[in-house]
């Protein structure tokens, strides 16, 4: 088709109503007239892995990477795809590239850190969250994660108690409130 809009509607449409099979056929549709089509690769990607495909979802991950290297979606997407399959490096990667693309958008910075604390690069998830202090002080998640690392990781008590008091001041009304003031509480005596 001259025109793949139509079929990525359906493809969201089936993909919406759990259809995954007749999504897939749609999004394949698009990206056979459209290999560059971003968004048919960012809807296709998490219905292969639904759909047991992981290698059919890594290969139009990277065909659409190469092909789009300046989308932010995409190379978060492409970034929490490596996440959820454990391949660190390209995750930070492709969290890196996103940052690089929008450095405005905090959930690249939150995922990037994600990425090194489960490979225990404490040190490392550290710096990306002041990283994302520096460019927002006020980044209460950025405050509430850095606080818990310190405590539980990196053995900074009086820096963790910091962060985490500075978390409360703005969100005192988080759902995990109650629990930041109990763990503080405890780390005070």
């Amino acid at each position: 088709p001259s025109d793949p809009g139509p079929l990525y509607e359906l493809g969201r449409l089936e993909s919406r109503a759990g259809n995954t099979a007749e999504a897939i056929n749609f999004f394949e549709q698009v990206l056979a007239a459209r290999p560059a089509h971003a968004e048919a690769a960012i809807e296709i990607i998490p219905l292969y892995v639904q759909s047991e495909q992981p290698e059919r979802a890594l290969q139009v991950l990277e065909r659409a990477r190469v092909a789009q290297p300046t989308h932010y979606r995409l190379q978060f997407n492409a970034g929490n795809f490596y996440l959820r399959i454990q391949e660190y490096n390209r995750a930070r990667e492709a969290y890196r590239q996103a940052i690089q693309i929008e450095p405005g958008r905090d959930a690249a910075y939150l995922n990037l850190a994600i990425s090194y604390r489960r490979t225990g690069e404490y040190r490392a998830a550290a710096g990306v969250y002041r990283e994302l202090l520096g460019r927002n002080a006020q980044h209460a998640v950025a405050h509430r994660e850095l606080g818990r690392l310190m405590l539980e990781n990196l053995e900074d008590q009086q820096r963790g108690r910091i962060h985490l008091q500075r978390y409360l001041e703005l969100a005192p009304d988080a759902s995990d409130a109650g629990q930041i003031r109990q763990v503080l509480k405890e780390r005070s005596g």
